[in-house]
Parts: structure tokens; C-alpha cells; sequence
């Protein structure tokens, strides 16, 4: 027992007083590279982001910002540094002569006339004239048909709103009201192909600043002067056509291990039937607006590789996210979609 005492106490201090190794690892930054970021959908006029990427040792400082910032502040580094403005955007339909976009110094990005139609076969080609960093890039899509989907029932119920002022982790939703519609929908697929889609849950009322002028005989009369929508994209469902572990944390008020895309893979002869909730926004005509969306394979894996990317940038042991691309020679997105719509209202005949 004594010589086993000596030999662990003898290996503790050989461990303690070894020196450390350490082995440089080289490390062989990106280069520059073109960044296209566009959709085709039919009836839209097609605009093309067009950007650069950054490296590790050229990459601007930028503030991490949560999933809802995005709708609330604009990205000045977007427009001051990364964006290219001198470019040349050409777009091939069906193998028609090239069109070139023009670039809109406003809005950031090029757009054309072109309204997509379903059954299009669209190529981009992307160079920046002159410039020895940048490769030229291309990318194509298929403009796809849209989906079909029925309402079989939509309820509205009470349901309290914990404003977070109970738990102060939670998300504080002050344009939330104590009502929820439930939905249960009839999603359609073609069972020949095997496809990718996207629901879209928007939750909208209508909210007008009201102010009131004098009359000539001294009334006052209501004037609504300034107008905005009280939406939320956010909706809960426990049906597993939603559940995606790769989405481990809740983020921008989504529930974690929730993804609202989503394949074929749980429809049956063509049909999927769920069930979800969407909770009301205070405010007037309140309404829930489905969408469900039709989209390319490589449009659906670049949100879910960005979705897994948001989730897992705090974790310290997550393996590295790599952002799904088909731009050839670059990084970004060049995918197809297109939808059909319906509106619900809470307060609707029809509505129980």
C-alpha cells in the first residue's frame, strides 16, 4: 500500500511540473468571395442581395443580435461595408437572352422586371468587372408550384398570457391578448416527388394612432393618422412534423426543438393533417394569416442550417454550424418558393 502511495504521489508532481505543449495551428484565411442572397417567387419582382464575405482576420466588429432585432434595427454593416454596389447581376430565363439588374442604392440590392412565373428555369451570374478578388459566381432554380392546403376547423379559446412578469426568463409579449385560435389544417403533397415546405402562422391586428381635429361648430371629430400592425410569425404546435432536435434552444420567442420547416417524410397518400395555435395581438380585426409554402431542397436546407447556426452560437462544446450554399464559386442562396394563402379571424362566423 505504502510503494502504491509513493507511485501516485510521484506521477501528481511528474504531471504538475511537466511543461506544457503547445502545437501552432496554421490557419489559411478564407478569401474574399462574392455572397448572393436571392428568392424567386411567382408574381414578385426578383431582387438580388449581393455581398462579400469577411475572414477571421479582416472581419468587422459586430454586435451578436437576437432573432427579433432583425425586424426592429437596420443593419448598417450590411450597406457601409459588405454590400456590393458595383457588380454585374445578369438573370437567365429559360434560356433566353441574359437581363441585367440595376442596382438600387436605396434599398441595397439589384432588381429587375422580371415577375417569375411557375415552371421557370432561372440562372444568376454574378461578377464584379475590373477586380482580381472576386471569382464570378452562378447559381440556378426551378420556380416551383404552389401548395394546397384546407382549413378543417379554426376555435378560438381563452388562454392566459404570462406577460413574464411571473417568470422573468420568459419572452414579454405586451401585444398578446388572453386568446388563442387553434387550427387544424389539411396539408397536401405530391406523393410522386418528394418535397420540402414551409408554414407561415402570422398573427395580425390593426392599430391606428388616433387624434381628433375641432369642427367648425366646435366638435371634435376622430382622426386616425398614423397606422401600424400589431403581428407576431410565432405559433406552438406538439404535432412532430415540427419537431427538430437539431434546434436544441428556444430563441426569439420559438419554443426550442420546433421548426416550421419541414419535408414529405410523415404524409401519407398525399396528406398531412395538424394541429396549432396562434395566440391573438390586441388592437382591431384581429386575423391569423396561413401560409404554406412550397420550397426548393437547397432554400430549405439554408434556413435550417441558419436556424441550427442561431441556436447553437452561445454553446461552447456545439460543433461548428456550416451554413448550407449553391451558389458555385461563392456562399449564399439562390432558391425558388411559392405559397397559398388563406385568412382566418377570431371574431368570424364560422369561428366557434
Amino acid at each position: 500500500m505504502k510503494h502504491l502511495l509513493t507511485l501516485i504521489i510521484a506521477f501528481t508532481l511528474v504531471t504538475i511540473l511537466a511543461p506544457s505543449c503547445e502545437v501552432p495551428l496554421q490557419f489559411d484565411d478564407i478569401p474574399e468571395a462574392i455572397t448572393v442572397d436571392a428568392m424567386v417567387c411567382p408574381d414578385t419582382a426578383m431582387v438580388v442581395n449581393v455581398s462579400k464575405t469577411f475572414g477571421l482576420s479582416n472581419s468587422p466588429a459586430y454586435h451578436f443580435i437576437d432573432y427579433h432585432d432583425y425586424y426592429t434595427y437596420h443593419d448598417s454593416v450590411y450597406d457601409t461595408l459588405a454590400v456590393i454596389d458595383n457588380a454585374e447581376v445578369m438573370l437567365t430565363v429559360n434560356g433566353g437572352s441574359p437581363i441585367q439588374l440595376m442596382y438600387n442604392p436605396q434599398k441595397h440590392h439589384y432588381q429587375s422586371n422580371y415577375f417569375p412565373k411557375e415552371g421557370d428555369e432561372v440562372s444568376l451570374e454574378v461578377s464584379v468587372p475590373d477586380s482580381i478578388n472576386y471569382i464570378p459566381v452562378k447559381a440556378s432554380t426551378t420556380v416551383l408550384p404552389a401548395p394546397e392546403f384546407e382549413v378543417l376547423s379554426h376555435v378560438s379559446l381563452y388562454s392566459p398570457v404570462d406577460k413574464g412578469l411571473i417568470d422573468p426568463n420568459k419572452p414579454y409579449d405586451i401585444q398578446a391578448d388572453d386568446t388563442v385560435m387553434e387550427i387544424t389544417l389539411k396539408l397536401k403533397d405530391n406523393p410522386r416527388e418528394h418535397n420540402f415546405y414551409r408554414l407561415r402562422v402570422r398573427s395580425i391586428s390593426d392599430n391606428w394612432q388616433t387624434d381628433s381635429v375641432k369642427a367648425p361648430d366646435g366638435t371634435l371629430i376622430r382622426v386616425d393618422s398614423t397606422y401600424w400592425a400589431y403581428m407576431t410569425d410565432i405559433f406552438t404546435s406538439s404535432d412532430i412534423l415540427f419537431l427538430d432536435y437539431n434546434i436544441p434552444n428556444a430563441f426569439g420567442g420559438w419554443q426550442a426543438n420546433f421548426n416550421y420547416m419541414f419535408d414529405d417524410y410523415l404524409f401519407r397518400n398525399g396528406e398531412y393533417t395538424v394541429t396549432l395555435q396562434s395566440r391573438q395581438r390586441i388592437a382591431d380585426n384581429a386575423r391569423v394569416v396561413v401560409e404554406y409554402y412550397s420550397v426548393t431542397r437547397d432554400l430549405y436546407s439554408y434556413i435550417c442550417s441558419v436556424l441550427q447556426y442561431r441556436t447553437h452560437t452561445e454553446d461552447i462544446f456545439s460543433n461548428p454550424i456550416g451554413i448550407h450554399t449553391n451558389i458555385e464559386n461563392g456562399y449564399g442562396i439562390f432558391g425558388s418558393m411559392n405559397f397559398t394563402r388563406q385568412t382566418l379571424y377570431f371574431n368570424a362566423p364560422g369561428n366557434q
